[in-house]
């Protein structure tokens, strides 16, 4: 049975990601700050995703590490988790970003997303944030998978799901949360597929 830690497991899109490993058999650990806002409270530690310390003792065992940061302080997240995850032999990793941190965002869709999110050379806007991190995960010898997700919604459906490839520009359509976590639950079940990839998901 493969196991699972979840770091920043109260997000949207975490919570259903494990509502679907559950489904499927996984073992999943949830680590949090706040265990109060977890919607499925089985198999909770309680840490800060920044705390290498408190990451160390969360992963002995685990075989991926799915980590559903943020919004903000990303690089020092991702600088903590590969530390604890070279600490304990854990190589897997499955990181939830943002569209755009390759500026692969359609130039029709990018004056309004930098007013609104920034710009990847500006290290204190959202989007440079998520950059960086994502920067530091592709400099490692992790086995990672960087996804990042279309405009989401909060639809109740799980979406067909078109992938697209770094450096590959981003098609259109917006996808839901709920689709996200069932992609990350499928991707769990197949360790193998998109390793040392990061991937655009867009809804058809």
């Amino acid at each position: 049975m493969t196991k699972v830690l979840v770091l920043g497991a109260t997000g949207t899109i975490a919570q259903h990601a494990v509502k679907f490993m559950h489904a499927n058999g996984t073992d999943v650990i949830q680590f949090v700050r706040t265990p109060s806002k977890l919607r499925q409270s089985l198999n909770v530690i309680q840490g800060d995703a920044a705390d290498v310390v408190a990451l160390k003792e969360a992963m002995t065992g685990v075989d991926v590490v799915y980590a559903n940061l943020g919004p903000t302080n990303m690089p020092v997240f991702a600088q903590a988790v590969m530390d604890a995850m070279h600490a304990t032999g854990v190589t897997r990793l499955i990181w939830t970003a943002t569209a755009g941190v390759h500026d692969e965002l359609p130039v029709s869709h990018q004056a309004n997303a930098a007013k609104m999110l920034g710009t990847t050379d500006d290290p204190t806007s959202y989007m440079g944030d998520q950059a960086a991190a994502v920067k530091l995960i592709m400099a490692s010898d992790l086995d990672y998978t960087i996804i990042r997700p279309n405009w989401l919604t909060n639809d109740d459906q799980v979406q067909a799901v078109i992938i697209a490839q770094f450096g590959t520009e981003l098609p259109d359509g917006a996808i839901s949360r709920k689709t996200v976590g069932h992609f990350v639950s499928d991707l769990v079940n197949n360790l193998t597929q998109h390793q040392r990839g990061s991937i655009s998901l867009s809804g058809k």
